[in-house]
């Protein structure tokens, strides 16, 4: 709920807003790197959909408790194999 509140109060706090969005940038830069190590096509644009996801499942982890790593992982790894056989 940190990560919510936070967002939240950047909306309106411009300052806080820079600092969120740094974090947010230096998260995908670091793993739009990580990506492009290993062949990921348009890794900037891959990165910053991850990010969201994370984001997204720490917001709904708030009112779902059943969305822990090891509910989600898996569901996670399907994706990502199913992509890789596609390609």
């Amino acid at each position: 709920m940190v990560f919510l509140e936070t967002y939240l109060a950047a909306t309106r706090d411009p300052a806080l807003h820079a600092e969120v969005t740094a974090i947010m940038a230096g998260f995908r830069g670091r793993l739009a790197r990580w990506l492009a190590g290993r062949g990921v096509v348009d890794p900037d644009a891959v990165a910053a959909v991850v990010g969201a996801a994370v984001d997204g499942l720490m917001l709904h982890r708030g009112l779902d408790p059943r969305l822990t790593a090891g509910f989600v992982a898996p569901v996670l790894t399907r994706l990502a194999v199913v992509h890789a056989e596609e390609e």
